[in-house]
């Protein structure tokens, strides 16, 4: 699969490369279809389990936002990301691995199609992101849905 592809504007997100970081970087993809939010339900033996959240996970060393959410979207879904939108934004959260780290939300898109769940999930939902907030969210997604809500 080749990354670039996935990437619109790859000139404002490389901005958020980091070689050398301060805190761990994790990426999430708020990824709406026909006005329903891709939410992902965290397996029995996962951190937050039951807890539904969005699509994404941790940068790997030398690797780009753009990489490592298209990477982590097709892992966690079996989906090809066709178009990163826009950075919605990022915030600090506790990390159990790391004392620093910081998650980057970005708009997404991917390629329709039937979601084959990884190990780490065991069910998903498409549903209106104001509904979502009547669910079990984690930490990371509760916040990341009050931001795309502010920016709507």
């Amino acid at each position: 699969m080749d990354l670039n592809m996935a990437i619109e504007s790859s000139e404002s997100l490389d901005e958020f490369v980091s070689h050398e970081r301060e805190y761990k970087e994790v990426v999430s993809a708020l990824i709406i279809q026909n006005g329903k939010a891709l939410l992902m339900r965290r397996a029995a033996h996962e951190t937050f389990p039951g807890a539904y959240e969005l699509p994404g996970g941790t940068v790997e060393e030398n690797e780009t936002h753009q990489q490592a959410i298209t990477r982590e979207i097709f892992e966690e879904t079996s989906l090809p990301v066709t178009v990163i939108r826009a950075l919605l934004g990022s915030f600090e959260f506790p990390s159990q691995s790391d004392t620093n780290a910081r998650n980057f939300v970005y708009l997404t898109e991917i390629e329709e199609g039937a979601v084959v769940l990884s190990e780490e999930h065991d069910d998903y939902l498409f549903i209106n992101p104001e509904e979502a907030f009547e669910l079990q969210l984690s930490p990371n997604a509760r916040h990341a849905l009050g931001m795309f809500s502010t920016n709507a």
